[in-house]
C-alpha cells in the first residue's frame, strides 16, 4: 500500500523546519559566545562570514551539478554521506575523549587569548 502524499509532505516540512531551527540556533549560540568572550563586534561580523560563506560559495559551485542528475539518486546519496559522517562522528565520541560538557575549560585563558588576538 503506497504512502499516503500528505503524510509524507507533513513529515517532510516538519524535518526541514526542525533542521532548519537546530542550525539557526547553533549559529546563535555561536555568536553569542563570540560575543560574550570578546565584546568585540567585528569578531562576531568574521564568525557570520565563516559559519555562512562555505555553504554560499559551495551551494553555487553544486548547484549546476545538482541539476543535472536525477534528484532521487542524488537524495539518496547525500542522505547516504550524512548517515556515514553521523556514525564517523559517533564513533569518535564513543571512543575518544570526553565530550567537552565534561572537561573543565579554563574561560579566564580562553578570554585572555582572545584579547591578545583582537588587539
Amino acid at each position: 500500500m503506497p504512502a499516503d502524499p500528505t503524510k509524507t509532505l507533513r513529515w517532510m516540512v516538519m524535518c526541514a523546519l526542525s533542521a532548519s531551527c537546530a542550525e539557526m540556533t547553533q549559529v546563535v549560540a555561536m555568536v553569542w559566545v563570540t560575543f560574550a568572550l570578546t565584546k568585540n563586534a567585528t569578531l562576531v561580523g568574521i564568525v557570520n562570514a565563516a559559519i555562512f560563506l562555505p555553504g554560499v560559495v559551495l551551494g553555487l559551485y553544486f548547484h549546476r551539478h545538482a541539476d543535472k542528475g536525477d534528484a532521487g539518486s542524488l537524495l539518496k546519496l547525500t542522505n547516504r554521506v550524512l548517515v556515514v559522517g553521523a556514525l564517523g562522528l559517533m564513533l569518535v565520541w564513543a571512543f575518544g575523549e570526553y565530550p567537552p560538557h565534561r572537561r573543565r575549560i579554563n574561560y579566564r585563558a580562553v578570554r585572555f587569548e582572545l584579547r591578545q588576538i583582537t588587539e
